[in-house]
C-alpha cells in the first residue's frame, strides 16, 4: 500500500460551495441558503447559457467556478467545462478522454457523473473502451493526471460520481461485466486514489453486479465511513484502507440511488427488482443484517432519485412522482402525496424547503415537515434529468441543452426570447 501524499494546497471549502454530487456533505442539504421560491421561463432567471454536448451530470461549484461534464457522442469524447457563476460564460473546456463509448440506458449519457472539487483539482470519472478513467484537472483547465483504475462494463452505462476526502478521491467501478466467464466478469472494485499524483492507494473487490450510485464519505456512529450500496449488499469501508467495516444484505439487484445518513444510521432505497427503503444502525461490525436493521419498508423505494433526511424525517421522491415522508426512527409513513410527472433528479433542501424537479423541468417546492405543504411550483419547460446545485443563494439547473442560474438578480431579468449568454 502506498502512503498518500498531502494535497498541493489545502483549500477549505466555503459553506456556500457545492463541491460534488449532492453538495458539501453528499446528502443534498445546502447550509446557509435562502433560495428563491418562484421562477419561470421569463422570471427569476439571472442567466441562461447553452451547453455543448450532452450529459446528465449535475454541476459542482467552487467559489465562482461551476464545473460540468459533457460528452460528444459523434467524436466519442468526454470533456470538463468550467463556467463563471456570475454571468454564465464558459471560461474553459478540457477534453479528458476519447474512445469507444459502448452501451447505455436510454436515459443515461456518457457524461452522467458529477465532478468533485477540493479547490486544487476537479476530479472526473468516465468510461471509454470498457475502462474506468479518473482525471484530475487544475482550476485553470490543465490536466494534472489521468489514471486507468480498472475494467468496467454495464449494460446501462456508467453514472457513479467520485467523492473527495482529505488526500484521497474515491471511485466506484461496480459492474457485472460481460458474463460469468467474460473477460470483465468478477472485476467489480472500489478504489482510492492519491489526489496529488493519481496513484491508486488501495483497491478492493466489490459485489459482482451492476451498480449506478455513488460512494459517500460520512461521519456516522462516531467514525468516518465510506458508504456504497451495491447489488445485494450495502457495505461500509474504512476510507483510509478500504477494509470492510460492516455489510448488510438487501433486495436490490442494481441500485441507482445514493445512500444518505444521520448521526447514527444509514438509509438506502431501491426499486429493482422490488421496492425497499432500509434503515441500518451504522455502529456494527461484519454482517449486520440480523442485528442492526432498525426498519425496512417495502413501499416507496426509489430507483434513481436519492433520499433526503431533514430533522428526523426521510423524504422519498419516487421515479413516477409519489412523494413519501417517513419517520426516520420508526419508518412509519408520515404523509404521502403524488406529484405530476416522472423524476430522475434527486431532491435538495435549503432553509427548510425541499426542491424536487421532474423530467419536464417543473420544480415542486414544499416545506419540510410532518404535513405536506406546497409553497410553489415552477416551470422551465425544458427536460431536466440532472440534480440541481446550490450556491450563494442561487439554484443552478442543467437541462438537456442549457445551464440556468435562478435567483434574485441585481440585473435585468432575462426575458423569454431575449438573447442568451453565448459560450465563449
Amino acid at each position: 500500500m502506498q502512503t498518500p501524499s498531502p494535497p498541493l494546497v489545502s483549500v477549505p471549502a466555503s459553506s456556500r460551495d457545492w463541491p460534488g454530487w449532492r453538495g458539501p456533505v453528499g446528502n443534498g442539504v445546502a447550509a446557509h441558503s435562502s433560495l428563491p421560491l418562484n421562477w419561470s421561463t421569463s422570471e427569476g432567471i439571472i442567466w441562461k447559457t447553452s451547453v455543448s454536448g450532452v450529459g446528465n451530470g449535475s454541476p459542482s461549484i467552487w467559489g465562482q467556478q461551476l464545473f460540468l461534464v459533457t460528452a460528444d457522442n459523434e467524436a466519442e469524447t468526454v470533456s470538463l467545462a468550467c463556467y463563471d457563476t456570475n454571468d454564465g460564460h464558459r471560461e474553459w473546456s478540457t477534453q479528458l478522454v476519447q474512445g469507444s463509448f459502448g452501451r447505455k440506458h436510454q436515459k443515461n449519457t456518457f457524461a452522467s457523473t458529477t465532478p468533485a472539487c477540493d479547490g486544487t483539482h476537479v476530479y472526473v470519472t468516465c468510461v471509454v473502451d470498457d475502462t474506468l478513467w479518473v482525471t484530475a484537472v487544475g482550476m485553470n483547465g490543465k490536466i494534472a493526471w489521468k489514471t486507468e483504475t480498472g475494467p468496467f462494463y454495464a449494460n446501462h452505462g456508467y453514472s457513479a460520481s467520485p467523492v473527495v476526502d482529505k488526500s484521497l478521491v474515491f471511485v466506484s467501478g461496480e459492474h457485472k461485466g460481460y458474463g460469468t466467464i467474460g473477460k470483465l466478469a468478477h472485476t467489480s472494485f472500489l478504489a482510492a486514489l492519491d489526489t496529488t499524483t493519481g496513484k491508486i492507494v488501495w483497491r478492493v473487490r466489490r459485489s459482482n453486479g451492476d451498480s449506478y450510485n455513488s460512494p459517500v464519505i460520512a461521519r456516522v456512529a462516531n467514525r468516518s465511513q465510506l458508504l456504497l450500496a451495491g447489488p445485494e449488499l450495502i457495505i461500509a469501508h474504512d476510507p483510509e484502507t478500504g477494509k470492510e467495516l460492516w455489510s448488510c444484505r438487501w433486495v436490490a439487484e442494481r441500485p441507482a440511488s445514493t445512500v444518505i445518513f444521520d448521526a447514527e444510521h444509514v438509509f438506502a432505497a431501491a426499486s429493482h427488482p422490488d421496492s425497499e427503503i432500509l434503515c441500518i444502525a451504522a455502529d456494527g461490525q461484519g454482517d449486520v443484517t440480523e442485528t442492526h436493521v432498525r426498519w425496512s419498508k417495502k413501499k416507496g423505494g426509489t430507483d434513481v432519485p436519492s433520499l433526503l433526511e431533514v430533522d428526523g424525517l426521510i423524504y422519498s421522491i419516487h421515479d413516477q412522482g409519489v412523494a413519501t415522508c417517513l419517520d426516520a426512527k420508526t419508518g412509519d409513513v408520515v404523509w404521502r402525496t403524488r406529484l405530476r410527472g416522472n423524476f430522475t433528479a434527486s431532491p435538495v433542501v435549503a432553509d427548510g424547503r425541499i426542491y424536487a424537479t421532474n423530467e419536464d423541468g417543473t420544480t415542486y417546492v414544499f416545506q419540510a415537515g410532518r404535513e405536506y405543504s406546497q409553497v410553489a411550483m415552477n416551470q422551465l419547460a425544458e427536460p431536466v434529468l440532472a440534480s440541481p446545485a446550490i450556491s450563494n443563494d442561487q439554484i443552478f439547473i442543467r437541462t438537456d441543452q442549457s445551464l440556468i442560474c435562478i435567483g434574485a438578480s441585481k440585473h435585468d431579468v432575462l426575458a423569454e426570447g431575449q438573447k442568451e449568454s453565448s459560450i465563449r
